[in-house]
């Protein structure tokens, strides 16, 4: 007998756990509200940034390897 699973008095469907979907949802984060979906994709940036920590330079370990 396969039970229902819930969250805080929702139910959800156990086959689609842990993926995230891409249908917008309303929600608040520090005092701002939000409507976007909660699967994203990363956006990939080619502007560099120049680091810099108690006066040094910051160089990534990739840049040194």
């Amino acid at each position: 007998m396969a039970t229902q699973l819930r969250y805080r008095g929702l139910t959800y469907d156990k086959a689609s756990h842990g993926k995230p979907s891409t249908l917008p949802v309303e929600h608040t984060y520090r005092g701002r509200h939000y409507r976007a979906p909660l699967l994203h994709q990363a956006v990939t940036s080619g502007n560099k940034a120049d680091l810099c920590y108690r006066g040094l330079h910051y160089v990534s370990h990739r840049a040194q390897g």
